[in-house]
């Protein structure tokens, strides 16, 4: 494999699907290279699209100096996620808007739906697959993550809901209470054939104090129990953290 010397930038081309550049990650390598530059090719197909690199390439351009690159003919977009499925450079929004780039429905449906009710990837794939489904995050960055009709509607239903009940958090907890752990006991609760959100809502009106972040799912659940049951009498209340079917919710 030949590793070759150039200054024609405008000779490579950026391959659509791959990740943004970005200017704060090219002005890091700048200064980087600027103390010290260590040639690292980068990897281009013999259409002189850039398979990995981009951001390197870039920062020798602003810097005016020569890059180095080996070709590899064949290469497509399916080799830059391969090569990224495992790499901590590449973000789960990077892949989320790769393969958006490349038309993919589900990416564009998946988007929307965490635009609309802002939560972030693992909560947002718990309201739509389910509690209790493995390897959604290898099939996230692998491109094989799909989306029902049903899952789009019931994961709105949750995430709405959830919504609705964070309006009772203090402020600065927000943020906490969309998370993981929260977002498993929220949809236990929605689960819970007895459970009703109205009724919730209405005791959350009438509470004394705001709700708190927690660490851990229990302790979500146990201060959702004491204020959906607040001046319940024992005898009819019940457990909010309901198991769903397995693979479901």
């Amino acid at each position: 494999m030949i590793v070759i010397e150039s200054t024609e930038y405008d000779k490579f081309k950026i391959l659509n699907g791959n990740r943004t550049i970005r200017e704060s990650h090219v002005n890091k390598l700048i200064e980087s290279m600027s103390e010290q530059y260590i040639p690292v090719p980068i990897i281009v197909n013999e259409l002189h699209y850039i398979i990995d690199g981009q951001h390197r390439m870039e920062a020798c351009k602003e810097l005016g100096i020569p890059f180095h690159y080996v070709e590899i003919r064949g290469l497509t977009l399916a080799d830059v996620q391969r090569l990224n499925s495992n790499n901590k450079k590449w973000s789960l929004d990077d892949h989320m808007m790769s393969f958006i780039d490349l038309g993919n429905s589900n990416y564009v449906s998946y988007k929307a739906f965490i635009d609309t009710y802002g939560f972030a990837h693992e909560p947002s794939w718990l309201l739509l697959k389910g509690l209790h489904r493995d390897g959604t995050r290898k099939e996230f960055k692998n491109g094989k993550f799909t989306l029902s009709h049903r899952e789009i509607k019931q994961g709105g239903i949750y995430a709405q809901q959830i919504n609705e009940i964070l309006k009772y958090f203090e402020e600065d907890d927000i943020v906490h209470a969309k998370k993981k752990a929260s977002v498993i006991a929220f949809v236990k609760a929605f689960f819970n054939d007895k459970y009703s959100q109205p009724s919730m809502l209405r005791k959350l009106k009438q509470a004394k104090k705001k709700l708190e972040a927690k660490r851990i799912t229990q302790d979500y659940t146990r201060q959702l129990e004491e204020v959906y049951f607040y001046k319940v009498p024992v005898s009819k209340q019940f457990r909010l953290d309901v198991e769903g079917p397995p693979g479901l919710f």
